[in-house]
Parts: structure tokens; C-alpha cells; sequence
């Protein structure tokens, strides 16, 4: 469960031998109001209890408050990555202390922290500390980007908080956030699947989280607003237990799957309405056209075209009333790993396990880009809202920004410790989302780079993600769970 109208900001006030203590770390929002001295002032204390954690509210003129957590404790060799023992002691051979916590935007009614949460806080902060050790004259703040904190389970060892008198400062903060449209989310449905789950399309306008499984497919339709109600779940086996689902996707009003009969060889195309569900009304695809080739992938244009794409490089464009195709594009003799429309439908892009790239223009029937290849497969391409860019993912865990109209690498980029499982332009903004193995959820600004927020999953390796229309939905997947969050109106 998350608490979703709390964020927090981790920070770190110390000192090394030359600069006297100073804020390390600290909320973006107050290094951007230089109100620093906002974290001097609030986690002044004779109080030294390093089993502990202190909480104290903050007021301002302006009528805004902040509640700040913090510990403090004596720094140590360790803590600059030395094998040495013993504690570091300024030129006066005096102890340095470490004081740090995080801010939260709010003063909540309860608040709980899980022992290790608060522990790997001060873990993620080691990094910036050493970097400010070696400073000699000046040092740049480092900004802390904001994290969502999770209510402990039942029987998880809770840091001891002690609530120490509050603080009231005669000035205004304001601005605290220049991210809180997206900052506030919960988690309204978990849902479970019968099997590990391998590709999921999330399309709000039915409620229908359609999920492809290891052992079948599933279709879970579901009343999705912040409720803990049990989604029905609708169930759609094989015809075959030689049938393996190779793809998948639905948009508002049909769903598609692509499979391929491993006794016969025969690669086979279903697809039913929506308001089908329930009814088993699958018709296969052959009928408009014989396909050769093993489907790979399949993309919905709107509610008017449908692009199927197979293992000899070949993509076909359907319309949706299966009467044939309209268009046939070869993108060469790989397999096409991925396809996406853009938004107004005007334009496909494909993806094969070769790493190259290319931009079709439906109206037209011709490539529009100039050559475009990577060193590895690429496994997601995400069109941006005005058609300009395009975002893909390759298998070597990088996120690659390109420029469509002189097909130009913008930039790569990891934010993730480790691989990168999938990446979305959010819906109406000039963000992007992206979920990694690291078990975190990022949000990050397409023209910086700088990760503004981030949601922390707790060690569930999330494979996958997806964005209903107006991004106000986020569907996260895991293993054969997903979750649902709902962001706050």
C-alpha cells in the first residue's frame, strides 16, 4: 500500500575538513528558494541517538509546513571508502557527524518507516558524501529526487521515532514541487494471473487489462478507480496446447493475438471485439490473406488499422474489418521485434532483433527514414505525443531518444542500476517512464535527464509497464502480478 499523499526528499547535512557543515543533499525546492538553511535550523539538536530517528514539524509565514525525519551519527572511515577503521574527526580532532533524513511535503496524520527503508536511505547517500569529501573550496548541493514511502507489513521492524518540539520560521516556501502533477499516486488493484506473465496492454476506455501468460491468455476486465474490489477475471485457453502465444494487443474495441502452432508450423492471427468477451468469438485472420511467417508483433492504429509484423522482416497494414491488407512494407530479412503508431496514426515505426529502425509513412507506402541501427535488438519503440521523437529500448539496456525527422540520436541514457525492462513517454507531458530490474519506477524529464521522481516497488523486478490514454492509470507488472495505480485528482 502506498502512502499516496506523501512524498519525500532524501538530504544530508555534514562537513569534511575544510567546509564546515553545510547541506549536502537536500530537496530540489529548497536549493531552487535558497532556503537551505531550512535543514541547519530544523535538525539542530543536543540529541545524539544514532538507534533512533528524530521528527519534528516545520512551519512557514507563508502558511506552508514540511515535517523533516533524521538521525544522526558519527562518520566513519567506511563512510569514504577507505578499508581503515575508526571515526573521522575534522583538523581539530573533533567527531563529524552525518545528519540525515528526508523532507516530507506534508504534515501526516500517522507515519511509520520501515527499518531498512530508512537504513537504505542513508546507504544512497554515501555516494554524494564521498564526492563532497575530497571538495576543498566550495561544493554544488546535490538535488535528491523524491521517492514514495510504502507502509510497513505487519511484523517489519520499525525505526523508533521521536518527535522533538516544532519549529516555526518567519519566511515563505513555496514552489515545492515543480512535479506534483504526477507525484500523488495510489495503488487501486492488484491482480494476479494464473502464470508468469510475458506482455500486457493496458486500455482504460473498456476496462480491459489484457495479459499474455506463460500457459494461455488472459483478459481481465476490471472497473479500475481506487477500490479494492476483485477485478473479474475472463479466461481464454488455447485452442491447442501446441498453441504459443507470440504476441499480443488490444485497443478499445478489438483484441488481437498472434500464435504459432509448434506440431504444424503454422503461424496463426485470431482477433475478437471487446464486446465479444465472454462469447469465445475468435476469428482467424487467414481468411483475409495467408500469412507465411510466424507474427512477432502486432500494433493497433486507432480504431482503424491494425500492422502485424513476422519472422522473414515482412509488415503488413490491416484494416480492422479484416478485408485485406492495405499496405505491405519490407524492412528486411530479420524479424520485426516491435511496431508503434504514432499518435495521429500517420506514421509506423518498426524495430528488429537486428537493432535497425525504420519509419513508414502509411499514406504514402514509403520509409521516411534514413538508416538507422543500433548493436543490439531492439525490444520497445514509444512514439511522443507531437510525432517528433520516438523513444526504443534495446536489449543492452539502453533508452535511445531519436529524432524522426533527420533520424539523429538525440541521447542515451540508463537511469536504472542495472537493465532497462521498458520505457513510455507519459501521456501529456514532456516526461518519460521507465522500469528497470532495480525494482524502481522512474520519471524523468526528456530534455534534461534528470530523474524527478521515482517509485519505489520494493524489490519486485517490474517487467513491464503501461499508460491508459490521459496517463492518469499506470499498470506495472510483475512476474504474474499487476499493479494498478491511480494518480491522485
Amino acid at each position: 500500500m502506498f502512502i499516496g499523499n506523501v512524498s519525500a526528499w532524501p538530504f544530508l547535512v555534514s562537513r569534511n575538513l575544510v567546509i564546515d557543515y553545510t547541506p549536502v543533499v537536500a530537496p530540489p525546492f529548497l536549493i531552487k528558494n535558497k532556503h537551505l538553511s531550512v535543514l541547519i535550523d530544523a535538525t539542530q539538536t543536543s540529541l545524539c541517538d544514532e538507534k533512533v530517528a528524530y521528527y519534528r514539524e516545520v512551519s512557514f509565514s507563508s502558511k506552508d509546513k514540511l515535517s523533516i525525519v533524521f538521525s544522526v551519527k558519527t562518520g566513519t572511515q567506511r563512510d569514504i571508502g577507505t578499508e581503515k577503521e575508526g571515526v573521522l574527526k575534522d583538523n581539530f580532532d573533533r567527531e563529524i557527524l552525518m545528519i540525515w533524513g528526508i523532507v516530507l511535503d506534508s504534515i501526516p496524520s500517522e507515519l511509520s518507516i520501515s527499518l531498512s527503508d530508512f537504513t537504505s536511505i542513508h546507504s544512497s547517500l554515501i555516494h554524494d558524501y564521498r564526492s563532497f569529501w575530497t571538495s576543498k573550496t566550495s561544493f554544488d548541493v546535490i538535488p535528491s529526487s523524491s521517492i514514495l514511502l510504502q507502509v510497513p507489513e505487519k511484523n517489519v521492524e520499525c525505526i523508533q521515532l521521536r518527535a522533538i518540539e516544532s519549529l516555526e520560521l518567519n519566511y515563505s516556501i513555496r514552489s515545492k514541487s515543480s512535479v506534483g502533477a504526477i507525484l500523488d499516486w495510489h495503488e487501486c488493484a492488484k491482480i494476479r494471473a494464473k502464470s508468469p506473465i510475458e506482455s500486457i496492454t493496458f486500455t482504460l476506455e473498456d476496462d480491459i487489462i489484457l495479459i499474455g501468460a506463460k500457459f494461455s491468455l488472459e483478459l481481465l476486465k476490471a472497473n479500475i478507480n481506487y477500490t479494492r474490489k476483485k477485478p473479474k477475471q475472463i479466461f481464454f485457453p488455447r485452442k491447442s496446447n501446441v498453441e504459443k502465444v507470440t504476441t499480443l494487443m488490444a485497443s478499445s474495441s478489438l483484441i488481437a493475438i498472434g500464435l504459432y502452432n509448434e506440431y504444424s508450423a503454422n503461424p496463426i492471427f485470431r482477433i475478437t471485439k471487446v464486446s465479444d468477451l465472454g462469447k469465445r468469438a475468435w476469428d482467424d485472420f487467414q481468411r483475409a490473406s495467408k500469412i507465411n511467417s510466424a507474427i512477432r508483433t502486432i500494433a493497433f492504429g486507432g480504431k482503424n488499422l491494425i500492422a502485424s509484423g513476422y519472422d522473414n522482416g515482412n509488415i503488413d497494414v490491416w484494416d480492422t474489418a479484416l478485408t485485406g491488407k492495405l499496405f505491405s512494407f519490407q524492412a528486411g530479412s530479420n524479424p520485426i521485434r516491435v511496431l508503434s503508431f504514432s499518435p495521429n496514426c500517420q506514421l509506423l515505426a518498426s524495430g528488429d532483433i537486428d537493432g535497425n529502425i525504420n519509419v513508414w509513412d502509411i499514406n504514402l507506402g514509403i520509409n521516411i527514414s534514413q538508416s538507422i541501427h543500433f548493436n543490439h535488438s531492439i525490444n520497445l519503440l514509444d512514439f511522443s505525443d507531437n510525432q517528433s521523437n520516438i523513444l526504443a529500448i534495446t536489449v543492452d539496456t539502453e533508452i535511445i531518444l531519436l529524432r524522426i525527422e533527420d533520424s539523429q540520436e538525440i541521447f542515451s541514457f540508463n537511469p536504472h542500476k542495472g537493465k532497462v525492462n521498458a520505457a513510455l513517454f507519459v501521456p501529456n507531458s514532456n516526461l518519460i517512464a521507465s522500469c528497470g530490474d532495480d525494482s524502481f519506477i522512474y520519471f524523468w524529464n526528456m530534455s534534461s535527464k534528470e530523474v524527478l521522481f521515482q517509485l519505489d516497488m520494493k524489490n519486485k523486478l517490474i517487467s513491464s509497464i503501461a499508460f491508459n490514454k490521459n496517463g492518469s492509470r499506470l499498470a506495472a507488472v510483475s512476474e504474474d502480478w499487476i499493479y494498478v495505480l491511480k494518480k491522485k485528482d
